[in-house]
């Protein structure tokens, strides 16, 4: 059950011209001078944005007074329309974008935490040689550092499904979000929630077409890139790092626990019993009691 909040927290973007990835803030309209504490930065999955955070940044905020909180949109995702879109998605080269997000903020150091694909950003950064001593802290929601694949138990077939049908999606002929999901069902896209969140990335031009806000053949070409998880770095991430599985998922299984542990030694692990692969969205409450329990955690 989703939790919405009072509007009390400031929302902005940052302006395409000047800052590497766009983003919203969270933060409290009490005096910014409050705000002493490394940041949180939220990075959203494959096909989501910054404000799919809407209600879990602003409960991180409202938990965390001193602490800046952001979400950022990733290239080729969000409100990087026109911006930071590029044919490369490595992890290497996105998990670079976020540090270079960080340089332009002003950002030292910094708590990430990622959701899918996100989190698989937030493990590259934290294992790269640039960004290992510039995070706090590291938590992962749902996603392994391994390699996904269809018929490997984790449903990364229906992910590839999604984007198949997203790309067959003729925009000259669909005048409606509405249209546009039931197009996406015809196409294959079963679940009534997975197509919901497709169209989240449909907006309207100037002219008032549909157009979409995700670069869908840089996404499409990178797809195996993306199920997999290639990472230069050669030893272990020495910080804490908190891993945040759905029950009901397919992501993080028993048999990533030794490679989870061979990059992240200190790390821990909680399931969420009763949801699946969003477990932000599905379970808020949780989610922001266990990540409130690993960032009060003894940091010595």
């Amino acid at each position: 059950m989703l939790l919405f909040l009072p509007f009390f927290f400031l929302l902005t973007t940052s302006p395409l011209t000047t800052s590497p990835l766009t983003y919203l803030s969270f933060h409290s309209l009490s005096s910014p001078s409050i705000l002493s504490d490394p940041p949180l930065i939220l990075l959203h999955g494959l096909l989501g944005q910054s404000k799919n955070f809407a209600n879990l940044g602003s409960l991180l905020a409202l938990s965390n007074p001193t602490r800046p909180v952001y979400a950022l949109d990733l290239r080729n995702h969000g409100g990087n329309l026109g911006g930071a879109w590029g044919s490369d998605m490595s992890y290497e080269t996105m998990s670079s974008d976020v540090l270079n997000w960080m340089d332009w903020k002003g950002v030292s150091r910094a708590t990430l935490i990622g959701h899918s694909m996100g989190g698989k950003v937030a493990m590259a950064a934290a294992r790269s040689e640039r960004g290992r001593e510039r995070l706090e802290g590291l938590a992962v929601i749902d996603i392994a550092p391994v390699e996904y694949e269809p018929g490997d138990g984790s449903m990364w077939e229906v992910i590839e499904r999604v984007i198949e049908a997203c790309e067959g999606l003729d925009l000259e002929q669909v005048a409606t979000k509405v249209e546009a999901n039931r197009k996406l069902k015809e196409g294959g896209v079963e679940d009534t929630n997975l197509r919901g969140f497709c169209c989240t990335n449909l907006e309207k031009d100037e002219s008032g077409k549909l157009r979409w806000k995700v670069n869908l053949p840089s996404i499409s070409s990178n797809l195996s890139q993306i199920a997999g998880f290639k990472s230069s770095a050669d030893s272990p991430y020495p910080g804490d790092t908190y891993f945040i599985a759905g029950g009901n998922s397919k992501y993080v299984r028993v048999r990533d626990v030794p490679k989870i542990t061979e990059m992240f030694p200190r790390m821990m692990i909680t399931t969420v019993r009763g949801v699946g692969h969003w477990v932000h969205a599905e379970s808020p409450t949780e989610t922001l009691e266990l990540l409130q329990k690993y960032l009060s955690r003894d940091k010595g």
